[in-house]
């Protein structure tokens, strides 16, 4: 029963100790809590020995204030009231006044002017000279410029020499060939030449040549 006793009194010293560890942990935290004025957590792990583990705790970093986005006010212009222009009063126009027209007395004399109507020009009819009528020319021309050949007249050559031409409608004579011989060049040159000299046939204004091809012969013959 002693040994019983005896260990129910070193178990309540035992825990009597425990508590009054405990409660002067206790005041300690609670003192060093007020001190700091920061929190603290105890941890005490009472089925091993005994260990104290103290963790501060930082003061928690204040959270950053959030900008909210300023709303962007509209600025209203307020246009100032226009003023009315005032009311013009239009004034009537005066016109100008009509100087006073003066007509021509009965007695003054008034100049006719008479048109001649204008009449159309007269056509003038043109007429073409007929084929003969320019071969008649032709030969009086020729007549009028003959002339014999002196060495034919001494060696008594005759005979008739055809000639072509082109008369142009201006009268121009072109194109004078040698279409017959007469047997002797020195006859058939001297007709040839003597129509080329003429070089145009005349006419009357009033008529108008057409251009035409023709054929003339010049006769050579001696007389006594």
């Amino acid at each position: 029963m002693q040994y019983g006793h005896s260990i129910r009194n070193s178990s309540s010293k035992f825990l009597l100790g425990w508590f009054v560890l405990a409660s002067a942990l206790a005041h300690v935290l609670f003192i060093t809590l007020v001190d700091n004025k920061a929190e603290q957590a105890v941890y005490v792990n009472l089925s091993a020995p005994l260990q104290i583990t103290v963790i501060s705790s930082r003061p928690a970093a204040k959270p950053l204030a959030q900008t909210t986005p300023q709303r962007t006010k509209r600025v209203v212009k307020t246009v100032p009231p226009q003023k009315k222009p005032p009311k013009q009063i239009a004034k009537a126009a005066t016109l100008p006044e009509k100087s006073p027209v003066h007509y021509p007395d009965s007695t003054s004399k008034t100049k006719i002017i008479t048109e001649t109507p204008t009449t159309a020009p007269e056509v003038i009819s043109v007429k073409n000279v007929p084929l003969n009528h320019l071969r008649h020319q032709l030969k009086q021309a020729i007549k009028a410029r003959f002339t014999y050949p002196r060495m034919a007249r001494r060696m008594g050559w005759e005979g008739l020499v055809g000639i072509s031409l082109h008369i142009e409608d201006d009268g121009s004579l072109n194109q004078v060939q040698i279409a017959r011989s007469s047997g002797h060049k020195i006859l058939d040159e001297n007709a040839r030449k003597t129509i080329e000299n003429i070089g145009r046939i005349q006419i009357a204004s009033s008529f108008s040549i057409h251009a035409t091809s023709t054929e003339i012969e010049v006769l050579y013959r001696l007389t006594d």
